[in-house]
Parts: C-alpha cells; sequence; structure tokens
C-alpha cells in the first residue's frame, strides 16, 4: 500500500468535495452549514491557485483519500 502526496490538479476537485462535503455534514470541523457545489469547489481551487496558496492531496491504492492546505491568516 503506498501513499503519494503531490500537487492537487482539477481532476481531484470531485473528490475534495465529497471531502469537504462529509466534513459538513458529519462534523464541526467547518464552519459551513450548507454543502458546496463543485462550481463553489471549483472557484476555491482556482483562487488558491491564484492566490499562490498550495493544496495537496493524499492518494492511497490509486484515490485521493485526503487534502491540505493553507492560507495566510491576516494580510
Amino acid at each position: 500500500m503506498k501513499t503519494l502526496i503531490r500537487p492537487a490538479e482539477i481532476k481531484d476537485i470531485d473528490k475534495i468535495l465529497e471531502i469537504v462535503n462529509y466534513e459538513i455534514v458529519n462534523s464541526t470541523v467547518l464552519y459551513d452549514y450548507k454543502e458546496k457545489t463543485y462550481q463553489q469547489q471549483l472557484y476555491w481551487f482556482e483562487q488558491k491557485n491564484l492566490d499562490g496558496m498550495p493544496v495537496i492531496v493524499v492518494e492511497n491504492q490509486g484515490g485521493v483519500i485526503g487534502f491540505g492546505t493553507y492560507r495566510i491568516f491576516r494580510p
């Protein structure tokens, strides 16, 4: 079982969205109360790229199992 950490790509948006929406519905880890759409997640990803903020994914057995990012807290 090989784990790979790599930069996220547009093809990963569906899986990132699945993870985000799961956490919105099932935890308090995010401050969102309404599930996100694909378009919202795509905008988020594109904005991260424009801002120079990395988005990484973790792959295991060919599938994305997690992601990570950060942003400037107080510019």
